[in-house]
């Protein structure tokens, strides 16, 4: 019997409720099977009041090229990539794997406010990766900041 694969790339959620961890829940309820590659962790550091812990770029790259090459998949989904870096690789990446159904959600603020994409992304996330989506699944607060920098790119 076939199972569609999908990898999930995105950040760790300690609470359970977000993230990969959100996302492999959900895809285990509809019969796909999910692999991940963690992009950054987050929960909030009671002493140094840090929420976000990013993964460094090569850890992420070898996650993905793991599912890539190992697995294989059917479907790649994003989550919160955090710097223009990570999402310019993650569209490289697209690029390379041989699937065309891409689910962008553009994870920019988390729910207790905690900044999850760094302000000098946005433009990087709109031309490089959503451009290369299916289906994109931002938000209320995310499709405003979306139409607020498209409208501010626009009026330059």
């Amino acid at each position: 019997m076939w199972v569609p694969r999908v990898l999930s790339i995105a950040g760790s959620a300690a609470r359970g409720g977000a993230g990969i961890q959100a996302d492999l829940k959900t895809f285990q309820e509809m019969g796909v099977f999910g692999l991940s590659s963690v992009t950054g962790i987050v929960a909030y550091h009671p002493y140094t009041n840090q929420n976000v812990f990013p993964i460094e770029l090569s850890a992420i790259e070898a996650q993905v090229y793991t599912a890539l090459r190992d697995v294989g998949v059917d479907a790649i989904k994003t989550g919160m990539l955090y710097t223009k870096e990570n999402i310019s690789h993650v569209a490289k990446w697209i690029e390379e794997a041989d699937t065309t159904n891409v689910v962008v959600d553009p994870v920019m603020v988390g729910k207790m406010d905690t900044p999850l994409l760094k302000d000098d992304a946005i433009n990087t996330l709109k031309t490089k990766l959503i451009t290369l989506a299916t289906i994109i699944t931002p938000n209320m607060p995310e499709a405003a900041l979306l139409l607020k920098s498209n409208q501010q790119l626009n009026s330059s």
